[in-house]
């Protein structure tokens, strides 16, 4: 039986390789939070503390206007912690020799800022 006449087959094959590529993006998506998670102490705490409010939620019986307050906050506090990771690797790719893990940074942040603060007037 030939295939390459039949007036669908050109849609399968659209809709095999659009399902395909969207199946592969959701894969790189959840690999992404499992490293998110992985790497990032904050993130635990954040995914913690979304759990905690979650079950506060259910215990409480909020409302459904409570239940989507609830949902944007805990999505907008992990989405931007998740901003806030990518923005530091690629930091310490830029310049790795001022690596937040040794001090070095930390030192010379806390020397700039206290550079820059002026002096208190005696009153």
């Amino acid at each position: 039986m030939k295939f390459s006449g039949h007036p669908r087959w050109g849609t399968l094959l659209w809709m095999t390789r659009f399902l395909h590529g969207r199946i592969k993006s959701f894969v790189c998506a959840f690999r992404g939070i499992g490293l998110m998670f992985k790497a990032g102490a904050n993130m635990r705490i954040h995914f913690c503390a979304a759990a905690f409010a979650i079950g506060a939620g259910f215990y409480c019986g909020i409302t459904t206007v409570e239940w989507c307050l609830i949902t944007f906050c805990c999505v907008t506090v992990i989405a931007t912690e998740g901003i806030n990771t990518a923005l530091e690797h690629i930091a310490d790719r830029v310049h790795p020799e001022l690596h937040r893990s040794d001090g070095r940074l930390h030192a010379q942040m806390a020397r700039e800022a206290g550079s820059t603060q002026q002096p208190a007037r005696e009153a």
